[in-house]
Parts: C-alpha cells; structure tokens; sequence
C-alpha cells in the first residue's frame, strides 16, 4: 500500500521562470522573449484535483477490489452503493452516497488546520486561517496545484513582479495611459489596464504573514479502501 502511495504523491515539476518558451500563438501578447509565457500562467493560476484507481484483479479472485484515491484541494469524489442487500434485485435499486473524501480547506476540516498551524509555528493560528477560515486570509483551499503565490520564497515572488512589470512595460500605450493586455499573464482574457492600477505591488502582492513559505502544498491525500460486492455487481454497471 505504502509503494503504491509513494507512486501517487511522486509527480513532481519545477517551473523555471526563464526557461525557453514555447512557440509563441500569434494571438499572444507581447513579452519577454526568453520567459516561458504558458508555464508561468499556469503557476500563477491555481487548480485542485482528485484521481483514482481501482484495482479489479483482486476482485476476479474472490477478493474485494481496492479503491487508491489521490486528493489535493476542496474537490472530492463519491461512491454510489446499495443501501441494502434486498434492493439488488429491484427494478430501480435504492442507492446512498458515501463520500470518499474529506476537502482540504480550513472552514470544515480541522485536520487541515493543525496540520498547517504545526507547519507554522511561529505565525498566530488566526493569522494562518482567517475570514471563514480562509489561508492567510485569501485561499479557500489549502492545498492545490499552482498559486505559486503562496508557495515561492519572497525573494522569487518579487523577481516575478518584476517580470510581470516588464512585461507590462513592453504592451503598446494608446496615448491616452491605458494599455491593452492580458493582466499579469494569468487572467486569460483582454484587459484594459493603466498605468496606476498595474504594479508589482499592486497585482502581485505578498500575502500576510508570509515568513515561512510555502504555506500552501500540492501533496495529496491518499486514501485506500474496499469496494464491496454490491457496487461491483454488474446490473449497477451502468449507473
């Protein structure tokens, strides 16, 4: 179990902030032509996700098959099973929800808050988790893939500013202080921008407290379990 866990949690990627790009969409904005552009809006942006696997071999052996799931944030998966052994043979069966997963997020699982707090010794635990048990204030999830923000050193976060500034800078001004672009890479759409509202401080600030990063993880959770015959039988496989 403890193998198969550890194949789980082993996919892990650096992004390098001025690594070679890929080839430019014509439709791209304008940048820095050594920064790796899609890279670095996907880091900049946040995701959560859950996968699974089910083991069936075990189950042609007369063996309950094993259910390995692998969670990181508030998304979350759930099993459909019988709520009792009469209702296999009924026309329309009598099905209960059974939740698989707890969310990561610090409004609704405790485990998550000490786990964070232990991780954090020096900072208060209400500054850790805040406004309806938000990370630092601002993240409902805490745990999830990107978000970068909450994760990178500080010193790294304010290069990034930079970056961000200068690629600001290289968008063509209409004369008039606004500037059309796609806003710090990660927005996804056209923007209209000026030159006030854009900063390095004033788009990509520091969260608070931010002395011991990286408060925010893409670890997964891993839990295993047995699926029982009822879920397996063949007359549910299409629900």
């Amino acid at each position: 179990m403890l193998r198969i866990d550890d194949v789980l949690c082993s996919t892990n990627y650096e992004i390098d902030l001025y690594a070679e790009p890929p080839p430019r969409s014509p439709s791209g904005p304008p940048g820095d032509p050594t920064l790796a552009r899609e890279l670095l809006r996907v880091a900049l942006s946040g995701a959560v996700g859950i996968t699974g696997r089910l083991f069936w071999r075990q189950a042609e052996d007369n063996h309950p098959a094993q259910l390995h799931l692998a969670n990181v944030g508030d998304c979350g998966a759930v099993l459909l099973r019988l709520a009792n052994a009469e209702s296999e043979y009924c026309e329309e069966p009598i099905l209960e929800a059974v939740a698989c997963t707890r969310p990561h997020q610090g409004s609704c699982n405790s485990d998550e808050i000490a786990r964070v707090i232990k991780e954090h010794p020096d900072n208060r635990p209400s500054d850790l988790f805040r406004e309806g048990g938000r990370l630092l204030g601002e993240l409902a999830p805490s745990r999830a893939f990107g978000n970068v923000r909450y994760k990178w050193p500080a010193k790294r976060i304010l290069e990034l500013s930079k970056v961000l500034d200068r690629i600001y800078s290289s968008i063509p001004d209409d004369g008039t202080g606004i500037r059309h672009g796609s806003s710090a890479l990660y927005a996804g759409s056209s923007t209209l921008l000026t030159d006030e509202a854009f900063s390095a401080s004033n788009m990509f600030p520091l969260p608070s407290p931010y002395t011991s990063p990286p408060y925010l993880t893409a670890k997964p959770d891993i839990t295993h379990f047995e699926v029982s015959y009822f879920l397996l039988n063949p007359s549910l496989s299409e629900i």
